[in-house]
């Protein structure tokens, strides 16, 4: 205490000093306060979630930090990330306090990061499909709280994907599909039990497409199911080769019943015409007309089991004209580069393949250099996952990503 001064003044000034702090802590923090929708994300810098970015966020987020206080209220910890280094740490808190305090940059978070969803897998088992007899086992991978078989789903509702494989191929051949769009929030369906005849018919193995679509739908409602109030009804096809084919033969049917929500048809290298040992009385080049819903179609310029000019060319060519479907070609991409390169029967796939394309092979080989199932399956996801963002979950950011993909990939393509 100040010799000078007695002990009541003293007090006094103590007081009318804590009461000047006190107004100037007031006036700052209204000065710095700022509506948290004034910027672009609404949600950032305010940790404490009352709608504004004032001096009590940084205090928040210290209090998180340092004291085991409770989260940022502002949704995932990018909303605090306001430095955009990739972390939430005591450098935000910084940041907020210098650009509160000492006119700093404004906070500048990454926005919310997408849900990353860990693979869940189960095998369902569906009898009585107008395509086959006895049961189709049918592996299903979703969105999983964990990853693992059998595992509880994860919250909320999911787009579903059926794929078919190709002639004499396996479920695990394209592991990369489901590696690629579980993760990203999809139910992604396929069986071994398809196209698993020596001789194939093509209309039954779109009969038991469009039977899996539909008891997996069906599945999404029942409450003793895994998937049960997980699916969203929104519903894609997907195949490759003879499944690609018969993929334009379901959607043909499943898009003339009720109750179907399917939105898209996604190709790979799809049969376009059937022959010895795919037989068949439709073909789907011919049918291709009724699928009135956007399609994806990929093709290999160096494809030789289903060569593009034969296959999948007249099935684009056929496409309902809205401007709505893509033909991407991929001008170094085969037949089997749409299946994973350490796929169980890929290495069988390509073995048939370099007999089509070479049959004087080693000593002339007409194919040439091919792109690698690593980097075809690259690109393939890089195409696929974006679109089906925009046509299964209506994401509107995605058109425009998808057109730079096109843009910045080694393919052509062309737009009907």
């Amino acid at each position: 205490m100040n010799k000078l001064m007695p002990a009541f003044e003293w007090n006094r000034a103590k007081r009318l000093g804590g009461w000047f702090s006190g107004a100037l802590l007031c006036c700052l923090l209204a000065l710095a306060g700022v509506e948290a929708g004034e910027g672009e994300d609404e949600n950032c810098a305010d940790a404490n979630g009352d709608s504004r970015v004032d001096l009590g966020d940084a205090v928040h987020v210290l209090t998180w930090l340092f004291r085991g206080g409770e989260a940022p209220r502002c949704g995932e910890l990018s909303c605090i990330d306001v430095n955009s280094d990739s972390e939430a740490d005591l450098s935000d808190a910084i940041h907020i306090l210098e650009w509160l305090f000492l006119g700093g940059e404004n906070p500048d978070c990454p926005g919310p990061q997408p849900v990353v969803y860990e693979i869940g897998h189960v095998v369902l088992f569906f009898e009585d499909s107008p395509g086959s007899p006895g049961e189709i086992p049918v592996d299903v991978f979703y969105p999983a709280l964990a990853a693992g078989e059998g595992r509880p789903a994860a919250s909320g509702r999911f787009p579903l994907v059926v794929f078919g494989h190709g002639y004499g191929m396996e479920a695990l051949d394209y592991a990369y599909l489901w590696e690629t769009l579980v993760p990203a929030g999809y139910v992604f369906a396929t069986s071994d039990r398809l196209s698993d005849e020596d001789v194939l018919d093509l209309e039954d193995y779109a009969l038991d497409l469009r039977f899996v679509l539909s008891r997996l739908e069906e599945e999404g409602a029942e409450g003793d199911s895994i998937l049960f109030q997980h699916l969203d009804g929104a519903s894609a096809l997907m195949g490759h080769s003879s499944g690609g084919g018969a993929s334009v033969l379901a959607a043909a049917d499943a898009l003339a019943r009720e109750g179907l929500d399917l939105r898209t048809v996604l190709l790979l290298a799809p049969l376009g015409a059937v022959g010895y040992p795919i037989l068949g009385d439709r073909h789907p080049a011919a049918e291709a007309g009724l699928i009135e819903v956007p399609a994806l179609v990929l093709e290999g310029e160096k494809d030789c089991t289903t060569p593009p000019v034969f296959h999948s060319r007249p099935i684009f060519g056929a496409l309902p004209a809205r401007g709505s479907s893509f033909l991407v070609n991929l001008p170094l991409g085969d037949h089997c580069g749409f299946a994973d390169e350490d796929g169980p029967t890929t290495l069988g796939c390509g073995v048939a393949e370099v007999g089509f394309c070479n049959p004087f092979f080693p000593f002339i080989n007409f194919q040439g250099e091919t792109l690698g199932s690593i980097e075809q399956t690259r690109v393939v996801g890089t195409l696929v996952r974006p679109w089906l963002d925009r046509h299964l979950k209506g994401d509107p950011g995605a058109h425009d990503l998808f057109g730079d993909r096109l843009s910045t990939e080694d393919v052509t393509w062309r737009r009907r």
